[in-house]
C-alpha cells in the first residue's frame, strides 16, 4: 500500500508538469494570437490528463486492491502541487513589487 501511495504522489506531481510547461509556452507566444495560446493550453491539459489517467488504468487493471490509495494520493498530490505553484508565483510577484 505504501508503494501505491508513493506512486500516486509521483504521478500527481508529474501530472501537473505539462500544465506548467504549456503555461510557460503560452506566455512566450505573441499575445495577438489567441488561437495558438488556447491550443497550447489545451494540449497541455490533454497531456496532463493522459499522464494522470494511464497509470490509473494500469493500477486498476493490475493491482485492483490498491486503487483507492493510489487515486487519493494522486489527487492530493496534484492539488497540493497546484496550490504550491500558485502560492510560489504570488510570493515572487509580491517580492518584485517590494511588498
Amino acid at each position: 500500500m505504501v508503494l501505491s501511495i508513493l506512486a500516486g504522489i509521483v504521478t500527481g506531481v508529474l501530472g501537473f508538469l505539462p500544465l506548467v510547461g504549456s503555461l510557460h509556452l503560452t506566455r512566450r507566444i505573441n499575445a495577438g494570437n489567441n488561437m495558438v495560446s488556447m491550443s497550447t493550453l489545451l494540449l497541455g491539459l490533454v497531456v496532463s490528463m493522459l499522464v494522470l489517467a494511464l497509470p490509473l488504468v494500469i493500477v486498476a487493471l493490475q493491482f485492483r486492491d490498491v486503487v483507492i490509495p493510489f487515486v487519493f494520493a494522486e489527487v492530493i498530490a496534484l492539488v497540493v502541487t497546484a496550490i504550491t505553484y500558485g502560492v510560489m508565483k504570488l510570493v515572487r510577484k509580491e517580492k518584485r513589487k517590494g511588498w
